[in-house]
């Protein structure tokens, strides 16, 4: 039996998002969001209530996490889900809103331990939900098109795409 210490191969590489502008947030207040890129990109946010256009129901899309390639795989208040609906919709806004204000477009631009972008890991989970995602961001930012696989650690950041 072995006596040396166990050793934690790697910290965790968190990066804080502040997006204050979500275009459908319904209180108007910051939403933070975190992306874990110690293993495979993970977002990780608090309760968000988002009204998706005027004159509807508030949605209330619960604290969780979602590992992107395995989107709509998530976590809500603790409890394994597949998103849909509202919250499938929510969070698809929410990553839209990030992707395209210049205050957080660095989340996109954030490498995972392997080198592997948001996108590339909607990409890779290759569901049709996934799928849809990544459409809407290459939309909203054409510049992911030119994204590559990064040789560079989590933790370092793309300054420009290529």
């Amino acid at each position: 039996m072995s006596t040396q210490a166990y050793q934690k191969l790697q910290k965790a590489v968190e990066h804080v998002f502040t997006v204050s502008e979500v275009p459908s947030t319904f209180n108007k207040s910051p939403v933070n969001v975190t992306l874990d890129t110690s293993g495979q990109c993970t977002l990780k946010w608090g309760l968000i209530e988002m009204r998706m256009s005027e004159g509807t129901l508030p949605i209330k899309l619960p604290a969780g996490e979602c590992n992107l390639y395995t989107f709509p795989a998530a976590v809500l208040d603790g409890s394994p889900t597949t998103l849909s609906g509202p919250h499938l919709d929510a969070l698809g806004e929410l990553l839209v809103a990030l992707a395209i204000d210049p205050s957080t477009a660095d989340m996109m631009l954030t490498p995972d331990a392997v080198g592997a972008y948001p996108i590339h890991a909607l990409l890779v989970a290759n569901t049709e939900q996934s799928l849809k995602l990544a459409m809407r961001l290459f939309q909203s930012e054409p510049g992911a098109f030119s994204f590559f696989h990064s040789s560079r650690p989590a933790g370092t950041r793309q300054t420009s795409s290529v």
